[in-house]
């Protein structure tokens, strides 16, 4: 703003311009890979940055050197490496349920009930897979958690999900889940244990439940 503004100030809508304001953004970059995508060294050749975000306004606000600021700028794009394989990931039991059947509102106070799933990562037969990759997954719910690791069902039962060697998983956050290379096998199965138990703090109501969790996927 200069000395030349309007009373009242638009941004305020007082006498006094408002000289700052935040608020939150969240900021998701979608690449696409085309077939003739230009690549060298397996790097996708881009631009350094690219302006995800940005503030126009009267008189070139923000196309200016002094009003850079103005703009969101995602920086290291030409660091992004295009692996030559992907996998398909698949659920067992299929249709992606984990039943656990009929549960005692009283046992169920003192002893939890366990199902086991899997999730099934299968090379793409068509891809070259020449380098070693990591698969990462997460357990991804919306939903109010107690903890990291608990997920409130909101009948008074809490959800916790356990990796093949007993650790328990955290939901919205990625772990490792297979990993690949040019000799490993096309296949590999990450079992999982889904546990139900009692929340302390609630009562358990009695009656038909059922809760989502999204399951995603990332290379690494």
């Amino acid at each position: 703003f200069g000395n030349g503004y309007k009373k009242p100030a638009v941004c305020s809508g007082g006498p006094e311009p408002q000289l700052s304001v935040t608020f939150p953004v969240r900021v998701q970059l979608y690449i696409k890979l085309a077939k003739n995508a230009n690549k060298v060294n397996k790097k996708l050749v881009l631009p350094d940055e690219y302006i995800a975000l940005e503030f126009k306004g009267m008189s070139g606000a923000g196309a200016i050197e002094v009003d850079k600021n103005l703009t969101f700028r995602i920086r290291g794009l030409n660091n992004i490496h295009v692996l030559d394989c992907f996998v398909n990931v698949d659920l067992e039991p299929a249709d992606g349920v984990v039943d656990f059947g009929k549960i005692n509102s009283r046992t169920i106070k003192n002893t939890s009930v366990s199902e086991t799933f899997s999730v099934v990562m299968t090379k793409d037969p068509g891809a070259a897979c020449t380098e070693q990759f990591n698969i990462l997954g997460s357990f991804f719910t919306t939903d109010i958690l107690s903890d990291y690791s608990h997920l409130d069902i909101g009948n008074g039962l809490l959800l916790k999900i356990f990796h093949n060697d007993g650790t328990a998983t955290e939901f919205n956050r990625f772990s490792q889940f297979a990993s690949f290379s040019s000799s490993s096998a096309p296949s590999v199965t990450a079992p999982f244990r889904a546990e139900l138990s009692a929340n302390p703090a609630e009562t358990v109501v009695e009656g038909p439940f059922s809760k989502d969790v999204i399951l995603k996927i990332t290379y690494n």
